[in-house]
């Protein structure tokens, strides 16, 4: 867990300038506007989200290992698209604007849209015996911090991420900064505990 602290450490000691797309945008000045388009309670806005996961697990929060256990379909994502990501109830997570032609778009079982980088796909999943744009994920361990409360933070793609009350946060890779939510019912349905 020390080291897990260590390396949030490194990642919430101030505010810096982007320098490059990947970096995580710590400070978006557009914030409070485009937070708007999720919901009008401020309070649940969470303005450094490696400070707050740093607070959790200093207070005795348990980040726990998980693999994702289900088939999803996958296609090229085009540039300039823009995906929102939604949930089976309506609940809008996040959006995202593809930026390039090196991105996938990946649908969950319940029909929720989301993007990932090229390389995070094919480290993550291969293709499922029947094909068709069907892939199966790699049993790849995940850590995840479940959270007690509703919050928004800027994603490391530049978007507000709203996640609900009993959904997780995806901190494996802190090393490139990069941390993103998961909704309760989804991380339920599709992912199991492994430690």
């Amino acid at each position: 867990m020390a080291e897990l602290v260590d390396a949030l450490d490194s990642k919430s000691c101030g505010l810096r300038p982007c320098q490059f797309e990947s970096d995580y945008p710590y400070h978006h000045k557009a914030l409070i506007s485009e937070l708007f388009f999720y919901s009008k309670d401020l309070n649940m806005l969470v303005e450094n989200i490696f400070v707050y996961v740093k607070n959790l697990i200093k207070a005795g929060k348990k980040v726990e290992s998980y693999i994702k256990i289900v088939k999803i379909k996958a296609r090229p994502a085009e540039e300039g698209e823009e995906i929102i990501t939604k949930m089976a109830d309506n609940h809008v997570e996040t959006k995202c604007r593809v930026k390039d032609n090196c991105h996938i778009v990946i649908t969950n079982p319940n029909g929720e849209e989301y993007v990932v980088s090229r390389t995070d796909f094919d480290e993550r999943y291969d293709e499922a015996p029947e094909g068709n744009g069907f892939y199966i994920p790699k049993p790849i361990p995940q850590k995840m911090l479940v959270i007690d409360e509703d919050i928004q933070f800027m994603a490391p793609w530049g978007e507000i991420m709203d996640i609900r009350a009993g959904g997780a946060l995806n901190i494996t890779k802190l090393d490139k900064a990069y941390i993103y939510g998961i909704q309760p019912l989804e991380f339920a349905q599709t992912y199991k505990k492994i430690s």
